[in-house]
């Protein structure tokens, strides 16, 4: 009698166990959307996925592994992360957890107003609040890149919490720790062909890919508007008394050195990337604003409106946004006037 209840005992501490293991063998924090060719995952418990099946439940903390072709996850925020081929990631174990990348490249695309999604590297953090955001780690290299194509994000020494950089819409930047460098380098605009190129892994749909092209666009013609700017200000401030110290103690000041018909040169090349054709330059030059608008945001009548050309300029803003990416080879060819 006593060796049956032995035995009873036993079988149910043994279910129980086994009851408790396959709960915590369930527990999905996301799904398999799409897997190409040699995709793996490896659960916390259990044997290494390589089939799955429409919408695949997917542990928290699994690890995803992909070869020559790329993966899609969805997490139970609806958060969806893309896996590029030949990269190796590992979902968070739990919503105060963090993603880590260990190798290879990863797009972020967090719906606004979802909580913290943030994406570990070895040496890297990135820290996203709703927005589109490509991550790769370079093993070899030991260098990390974040650029952003949606809202903004904040990418830091993981090590460091002081060593920060916010990456806006269009901009990327780089973090490879070494004796003199451990702030993440200052954001600068992606190259639209780079992106293109990168976008082809992830297997994005065209509306996608369009849209994070336009933030790239987008982009650079705030920088270049902004640069033009400060370019007509300097020019209309250039003959004022300099009070700058340099000027003070006898001494050259750095406007001194700039060749007036270079920059002459340099702002015309400017107006024409962004105001559009010659009748839009001269009724631009009328104006009395130090800051001029391009021709679309001008406000004026109706007939000035006219006289401004708004048709020629939107059907050229197309091809201006693109020859205002080789606007930097330009300005270092500029010819010198005698």
């Amino acid at each position: 009698m006593n060796k049956f209840i032995g035995l009873v005992l036993a079988s149910m501490i043994f279910s129980s166990f086994s009851q408790g293991t396959k709960a915590s063998e369930e527990v999905t924090c996301a799904i398999m959307v799409k897997a190409g060719k040699g995709v793996e995952a490896i659960p916390p418990q259990g044997k290494v996925l390589t089939r799955f099946k429409d919408s695949h439940p997917l542990a928290c903390g699994s690890m995803v592994i992909t070869h020559n072709e790329s993966a899609w996850v969805r997490l139970s925020s609806q958060v969806n992360i893309k896996i590029a081929p030949n990269s190796f990631i590992e979902l968070a174990k739990s919503k105060e957890d963090s993603h880590k990348l260990y190798r290879g490249n990863m797009l972020v695309d967090a719906p606004i107003g979802t909580a913290n999604q943030v994406v570990m590297t070895p040496n890297g953090k990135m820290v996203l609040h709703g927005g589109v955001v490509w991550m790769e780690y370079r093993s070899e290299e030991k260098l990390t890149s974040v650029g952003s194509f949606v809202a903004q994000c904040k990418f830091q020494n993981r090590y460091h919490d002081q060593a920060v950089q916010t990456v806006h819409a269009g901009e990327i930047s780089h973090l490879a720790i070494d004796n003199s460098r451990i702030i993440p380098s200052q954001p600068e605009l992606m190259q639209t062909g780079s992106v293109e190129k990168l976008l082809t892994q992830f297997d994005v749909t065209k509306d996608d890919r369009d849209q994070y092209l336009f933030s790239i666009d987008k982009s650079y013609e705030s920088k270049l508007r902004s640069f033009t700017a400060e370019l007509e200000n300097w020019g209309q401030k250039k003959d004022e008394p300099s009070r700058d110290i340099a000027s003070v103690s006898g001494k050259p000041s750095f406007k001194d050195a700039i060749d007036d018909k270079e920059a002459q040169h340099t702002l015309k090349i400017l107006k024409e990337r962004l105001y559009g054709e010659a009748a839009d330059l001269k009724k631009l030059d009328e104006e009395e604003s130090s800051v001029r608008a391009p021709a679309s945001v001008v406000t004026a009548p109706v007939a000035e409106n006219k006289k401004l050309q708004d048709t020629v300029y939107e059907q050229t803003k197309k091809k201006n946004a693109k020859e205002g990416r080789r606007l930097i080879d330009e300005i270092s060819r500029l010819p010198v006037d005698e």
